[in-house]
């Protein structure tokens, strides 16, 4: 059951990273894309070659710093930090 449970997190995982890639494109800064590109296609390699595995704890914190850089392009998060003013 947790085989199941872990195969279809990283697979929604790497969809969602990919549907926010499309959808921030626009807004992200260039090695923000780089390193985002590079998540997804790092995560979609494990989950083939590994299905059902947990991701490793190196990958895990390099997709939460992948998406802490995405959260820091988006305005309404900035506002929120208190880093931009609009």
């Amino acid at each position: 059951m947790v085989h199941i449970v872990n195969e279809c997190l990283v697979r929604q995982s790497v969809e969602a990273l990919r549907d926010l890639r499309r959808l921030k494109a626009d807004e992200l800064d260039p090695t923000v894309t780089q390193e985002l590109d590079a998540v997804i296609q790092k995560l979609d390699e494990f989950s083939k070659a590994n299905p059902g595995k947990q991701l490793p704890e190196g990958m895990r914190q390099r997709v939460m710093k992948a998406l802490a850089r995405l959260a820091l392009t988006i305005p309404w998060v900035l506002r929120l930090l208190g880093l931009k003013n609009e």
